[in-house]
């Protein structure tokens, strides 16, 4: 439903209703979509990291083919809690004296298979999934200071506007964000034209973004990667 369906029914103004679907997507009761708002496929909870690995597989492997362009030999490498940036272990696999930084388990176990150097930045489970975060999470990814690091969220606004509904995941990329050398954001086009109760970042205070596609209207100071 559009927001100004919405506010015609409720009385209220869209600036409201807006908030007021931020707020409800942060507690996984709906998803935001550009000018509206939907129903999610699993009513009152936030996509499971499993769920969300499952989806847009093309879209992923397309970004992290991209987004492979700019890994080389020796580097230090951190990838969040992102599934997207999952899809980069292999790519990175493909060089030599690599070492690898994540506060996602199953990414974590998916570089060790590879052989690659990978610590865990440890920390508690968020929504019972992979994804470490919390206190201890933030102490270390705050000593790091990474060649590069490869991200994503959960939504990208028109004006190019980064943010997410999970606070302590967007927190902790805040910190990574701030910790790296060089940060490349990585987004399908699904989550284009949407904004989350919690502000990250913008396009512009980073180096890179990849997409999977071209994202019309959007305008951006930084490299995009094709």
């Amino acid at each position: 439903m559009t927001v100004g369906r919405m506010a015609e029914i409720l009385y209220t103004s869209p600036s409201s209703i807006r908030r007021d679907l931020s707020r409800l997507e942060s507690l996984g009761l709906l998803r935001r979509s550009h000018g509206g708002a939907a129903l999610p496929t699993e009513a009152g909870k936030a996509p499971s990291l499993d769920s969300r690995m499952s989806r847009n597989l093309a879209e992923k492997r397309k970004i992290a083919k991209k987004a492979a362009k700019l890994l080389k030999d020796g580097q230090t490498v951190m990838l969040d809690g992102s599934s997207t940036a999952g899809f980069l272990v292999p790519y990175i696999a493909m060089h030599s004296d690599m070492t690898l930084y994540t506060n996602n388990m199953n990414t974590a176990m998916s570089a060790i298979g590879y052989g690659i150097t990978t610590h865990l930045i440890g920390g508690m489970a968020i929504n019972h999934s992979a994804v470490l975060s919390g206190v201890a999470s933030y102490k270390a990814a705050a000593e790091l200071s990474p060649d590069i690091l490869f991200f994503s969220s959960q939504c990208l606004s028109e004006d190019g506007i980064i943010s997410d509904s999970t606070e302590e995941e967007n927190y902790l990329r805040s910190i990574m964000i701030k910790s790296a050398k060089v940060r490349v954001f990585l987004c399908d086009s699904g989550k284009f034209g949407g904004l989350a109760l919690y502000r990250l970042a913008t396009l512009d205070q980073l180096e890179y973004a990849v997409f999977d596609t071209e994202l019309s209207g959007l305008k951006t100071k930084c490299t995009v990667i094709r």
